[in-house]
């Protein structure tokens, strides 16, 4: 019964880790719709790679690094166009922003979508300090134009709701267009944009230089506001593309108003000859690296933990520690065995005297037998002696190993049986 009890309280603390395993804290990401080409939700970017691939532009789902992207022998070295999200997932690191601005001043572009004037599901609990090294790097920051100006507007919009539905209202997803700012190639056929954001939470952001003088060009406006909302800037050679709406080109906003043709625009533009649109999937959390929250939500791991744990259950619960009675296979004698028993048997019964006249007798009763003689155990030495094919040397050592054994002294087993056998050999 404490075996039982023991064994019982085994498999409560193993359902307890397996719980812990599959059921980990935290995946808001899990919940909401992300922004990569596997997600078919809102938010994702699965219909964008779709629409590129049947427009036979080649497109890349990028797990890895950025560092990886230079030197890869699928990519061109130039007229790449590289898609991203703000704020990431997986934040990249410090070398690899060193690495993106070299690759991009070899003359690559990116596409940088953030959420910095809408907080989309996705980008709930997730490090804001990936945005600001990213864009750092690029050598701008998002900023308010005035501080007070943006507090007072805050504070006015939300002391205007006279009623429940207004406030409920803002507190959901409304659309925003966006207009053009400037002729610019890029805005070639492009009258609007249209995509969604929170009113509530709306302010004037603006992107300002970090450090040195950078210049950036407006290319989109809020028709609200008038605020600019998608900018054009360089990176040595390359271009980049900044907005701070990020759901520009998912997979419910891509057949928005003008949002496909400036997408046209962007890969027209963008991509040199043999250059690839490369979705940055790798920072969202599809990793082909080594990830832990990957890995603990793989179904393949569930499956094998669930699998475990109903053979560990059926175990305890079985009508004995085992889940089968143990069955004692059948012994099967053979004859070697009897032999080995019965020789284990005289050698330790018989004195060595007696063992030694007894393997003579053999010896004697097969010469005898050859000759056709009586087996009756008695030496032949003059058989022996007259056989050319023995020397007068084996014969002696016979002869006094044999006379030790009758007058009792200590033998050799070994070494007389070894002799026996070479001198039957040697007469036959």
């Amino acid at each position: 019964m404490k075996d039982r009890l023991v064994t019982l309280s085994g498999a409560l603390l193993a359902l307890l880790a397996v719980g812990v395993l599959l059921f980990p804290s935290g995946g808001q990401d899990r919940e909401f719709s992300v922004p990569t080409t596997k997600d078919r939700g809102h938010h994702g970017l699965a219909g964008l790679q779709r629409w590129l691939a049947a427009e036979s532009i080649p497109t890349l789902s990028w797990r890895k690094r950025y560092g990886d992207m230079i030197g890869d022998p699928a990519l061109s070295d130039t007229g790449n166009l590289l898609i991203l999200s703000l704020p990431q997932a997986l934040p990249a690191r410090r070398q690899e922003l060193k690495d993106l601005y070299d690759w991009l001043a070899a003359g690559n572009s990116v596409l940088v979508l953030s959420a910095m004037s809408d907080d989309p599901p996705w980008s709930m609990n997730r490090d804001w300090s990936s945005a600001d090294a990213l864009l750092g790097r690029l050598g701008f920051q998002f900023d308010t134009a005035d501080q007070d100006e943006g507090a007072e507007r805050t504070e006015e919009g939300a002391g205007s709701f006279e009623t429940l539905s207004e406030m409920m209202r803002a507190l959901k997803r409304q659309p925003v267009m966006l207009t053009p700012a400037c002729d610019h190639p890029l805005l070639a056929d492009v009258a609007r944009i249209e995509t969604q954001h929170f009113p509530a939470l709306a302010q004037s952001w603006f992107l300002e230089s970090k450090s040195e003088p950078r210049l950036s060009l407006p290319l989109l406006w809020t028709t609200d506001g008038r605020e600019p909302a998608f900018w054009e800037t360089r990176a040595g050679e390359g271009r980049a593309w900044i907005s701070r709406y990020p759901d520009l080109f998912g997979n419910t906003t891509l057949g928005l108003a003008d949002n496909a043709r400036l997408m046209a625009n962007l890969v027209r533009n963008g991509l040199g000859s043999g250059g690839t649109v490369i979705f940055d999937d790798m920072h969202q959390g599809l990793s082909s690296l080594y990830d832990p929250e990957a890995f603990f939500g793989d179904a393949r791991l569930h499956h094998t933990l669930w699998f475990v744990l109903s053979f560990w259950l059926l175990y305890v619960v079985g009508r004995s520690n085992r889940l089968a009675p143990l069955r004692t296979p059948p012994i099967r004698r053979h004859a070697v065995e009897l032999v080995h028993a019965m020789a284990g048997l005289f050698a330790r019964r018989l004195p060595d005297q007696a063992v030694g006249l007894q393997l003579f007798a053999h010896f004697f009763n097969r010469i005898r037998a050859v000759r056709g003689l009586p087996t009756n155990g008695q030496p032949v030495w003059q058989v022996l002696e007259q056989s050319p094919r023995l020397n007068a040397a084996t014969v002696r050592r016979l002869k006094n190993a044999y006379g030790a054994a009758a007058a009792g002294r200590k033998l050799d087993l070994v070494a007389l049986a070894n002799l026996l056998s070479k001198t039957r050999e040697e007469f036959a």
